[in-house]
């Protein structure tokens, strides 16, 4: 699945981790585990689900700049993205 994204509405800090973890979730293809995957109690940041820690574990060595928190608004939007595509 490919679809064009942009980010441009963003800070170019944010941008980058935008870019960063779409092309990870892209190249990993787990666009419908995102859509269909809740993070649970703690919400990303602290997520116990291991598959979603492995999926952020790989945008946070491709970006390798994420505090907890930025990686919690990330993915955040990675879901929204996740739950617009075929909507």
């Amino acid at each position: 699945m490919h679809i064009n994204m942009d980010f441009s509405a963003y800070s170019e800090d944010s941008q980058e981790m935008l870019i960063s973890a779409y092309n990870v979730i892209t190249k990993m293809e787990k666009w419908n585990y995102i859509k269909e995957t809740q993070p649970g109690d703690g919400g990303y940041t602290f997520t116990s689900n291991e598959e979603l820690v492995k999926i952020m574990n790989e945008i946070n060595n491709d970006y390798m700049g994420h505090s907890g928190a930025s990686l919690g608004w990330t993915m955040r939007i990675m879901q929204q993205i996740a739950l617009d595509i075929n909507s």
